[in-house]
């Protein structure tokens, strides 16, 4: 259990600083054709954002469904659970996007005091992330066997993984005869 959890957390940490680093194909370290988003290039309304949010959780639920393998019992259990727990992680990840905001901010005439601060309450994020992780697979493990509750984590990681590839694939210029993929 302790393994499961310290896992968990490990992967946690790598995801978060890995969507914090430069991409590592650049020769040069930096982006020469970076240019920081606007405004206007980022605003989308919010009944879009909803939209691809609601349709993001119906494509999460639909994959998680199958991964799973819930008996209709399990599922009845499972998916409130589950649905408090993502609530409570979205809250605190928000919580540390925010103080990743802070950070990729800051400049150079900002105190030691002010440093140190955002240091704490970085630490703290994690901590508090993985305060909510720890406590709601207690919750799981009360609802389904701890098979199903690790293979909760690994579904979510597997579709995470599988929403980026289909990100990516939309993103990449397709060449002047060559099919777009769906």
């Amino acid at each position: 259990m302790k393994l499961t959890f310290k896992y968990l957390l490990f992967s946690l940490l790598v995801i978060s600083f890995a969507r914090c680093q430069p991409d590592q194909n650049k020769k040069s370290g930096k982006d020469e054709n970076f240019t920081k988003p606007t405004q206007e290039k980022t605003f989308q309304p919010k009944e879009q954002n909803s939209d691809r949010m609601e349709k993001f959780k119906a494509e999460k639920i639909a994959y998680m469904t199958e991964k799973l393998d819930l008996s209709p019992a399990e599922a009845q259990k499972f998916w409130p659970v589950y649905n408090e727990f993502e609530q409570e992680r979205f809250a605190s990840q928000g919580k540390r996007h925010e103080l990743d905001k802070k950070i990729r901010e800051f400049e150079d005439s900002i105190s030691d005091k002010e440093i140190l601060e955002l240091n704490h309450q970085l630490v703290q994020s994690f901590q508090d992330e993985a305060d909510v992780v720890k406590k709601y697979n207690e919750k799981l493990m009360k609802i389904l066997s701890p098979k199903k509750v690790l293979m909760v984590y690994k579904a979510e990681n597997q579709f995470r993984m599988e929403m980026i590839r289909k990100f990516r694939e939309k993103q990449q210029p397709t060449q002047p005869g060559e099919p777009k993929q769906p």
